[in-house]
């Protein structure tokens, strides 16, 4: 696994980089922590790009780097929904929505249970799922210092 730090919007890929898998999102854990997980326990190199938002007492700056890419993505019609997170393969799969993510690296690296301790499995990371959305909102809401 790569990782970037990005704190521009020309910085934001619109492709993957070194034809690797390319998965894209704020620098914190959030929405894209289970797809980061997956990738990792399916041995897959990829480039976890994080982008930084910025100070969210500065209006002006905050998030901007997205906004800047954002519109490109869409404009270029590269992405359908563009939104965080996102993730590229090849020149034809790009997807967004973390859900829609996971279980698209689940599914190609055989990572959804077949059995029922698997299954058992599966539901717990359902569970840790809505843990992890507790501290999530928590972060959106004050910060990470509310954590």
């Amino acid at each position: 696994m790569t990782v970037l730090s990005i704190t521009k919007a020309e910085e934001i890929p619109l492709a993957p980089i070194d034809g690797k898998p390319t998965l894209v999102y704020w620098n914190s854990a959030g929405w894209s922590n289970p797809i980061r997980l997956a990738l990792t326990v399916a041995n897959v190199d990829f480039v976890d790009v994080r982008i930084e938002a910025g100070d969210p007492s500065d209006s002006a700056s905050y998030k901007q780097a997205w906004m800047g890419a954002k519109l490109v993505l869409e404009s270029r019609g590269i992405l359908e929904f563009p939104n965080l997170p996102y993730y590229m393969e090849r020149e034809s799969v790009y997807l967004v929505q973390s859900e829609a993510i996971f279980r698209y690296v689940g599914r190609k690296y055989n990572l959804f249970p077949t059995s029922m301790p698997e299954h058992r499995f599966m539901m717990l990371s359902e569970e840790l799922r809505d843990y992890d959305g507790y501290f999530i909102s928590q972060s959106y809401v004050g910060g990470p210092e509310a954590i």
